[in-house]
């Protein structure tokens, strides 16, 4: 376990490096780097991405003159993404409550720029609070993207051609939407916070599936192998499901977090008047 933390960690610290060696965001400080992905979820293996987002904090200029934000996905040498984003868009995203963004807050494998890093631990402290922005649109928006993935399980693009070809479907996206609904019904049914919610254990919440994990990797590697149409019927069955979760436990979304609100503006604006005071000291 130890060594494929190392490797996690070192991958984000190269990727972290890389973008700094093009030259091409020299004028921007970075906030943090992060993995984003399978290792956040306990869904990670060896022949994993480690995948990343990269927070930059917009120049005096920039935000004067309100340029255009930085959103930009970088491919590494290996294939991995780094995706390069203006941190006010972050903050952003966290109140739409999309799971993807929200989970760097409380991954354990980022790099922050120590000028900040007061401000990045105080975020992943407040974690579980922020994910309690809008608990009723995280709840939604998981599945509605579960349903989204349900769509393209069977479809043809240039990433997943080779899948297609040979399998006929994308096992990632079934793998997906099952860790979505595990992810709901811990968060809906069982009360866990958010930052155990997303976790994988080696069983789900209620003890039922005791391979629960195994199933998801074996699922994910195609040594569980269906049928397109199988493949398919399962991805739906798992989204009907989920959506029969959230209809049948609505009374028991929790109440949105009163500080989380204050809490991510002061900080935002902690950390622009941090670089704004540097910035003029410099003159």
């Amino acid at each position: 376990m130890a060594k494929n933390v190392d490797k996690i960690q070192n991958r984000v610290e190269e990727h972290l490096d890389a973008i700094i060696d093009t030259g091409k965001y020299s004028q921007y400080p970075y906030l943090v780097c992060a993995a984003n992905g399978s290792m956040n979820y306990n869904l990670w293996d060896e022949d994993s991405d480690v995948d990343t987002k990269l927070l930059m904090i917009p120049t005096a200029y920039d935000l004067f003159l309100d340029k255009k934000h930085l959103n930009k996905v970088e491919i590494m040498d290996n294939g991995e993404h780094c995706t390069v984003k203006d941190f006010r868009d972050y903050f952003k995203i966290i109140h739409k409550a999309n799971i993807n963004f929200l989970e760097i807050l409380c991954t354990e494998y980022y790099v922050v720029n120590p000028q900040y890093k007061i401000y990045w631990e105080y975020l992943r402290k407040h974690c579980d609070d922020i994910a309690n922005l809008n608990p009723q649109k995280l709840i939604f928006s998981s599945l509605g993207m579960a349903m989204e993935k349900a769509k393209k399980i069977c479809h043809d693009s240039p990433a997943n051609h080779e899948l297609i070809e040979k399998y006929g479907y994308v096992a990632k996206e079934l793998q997906h939407i099952m860790r979505l609904y595990l992810f709901v019904k811990r968060y809906l049914v069982d009360g866990a916070p958010f930052s155990q919610a997303i976790w994988v254990d080696g069983y789900d919440s209620f003890g039922k599936e005791s391979m629960y994990r195994d199933e998801m990797m074996d699922i994910k590697r195609y040594r569980i192998v269906f049928t397109p149409e199988d493949a398919k019927l399962k991805a739906e069955n798992y989204v009907m499901k989920l959506d029969e979760l959230i209809e049948n436990n609505s009374k028991f979304i929790p109440e949105p977090s009163k500080d989380a609100v204050d809490a991510l503006e002061s900080t935002q604006f902690t950390i622009m008047n941090t670089y704004m005071s540097a910035a003029y000291n410099k003159r």
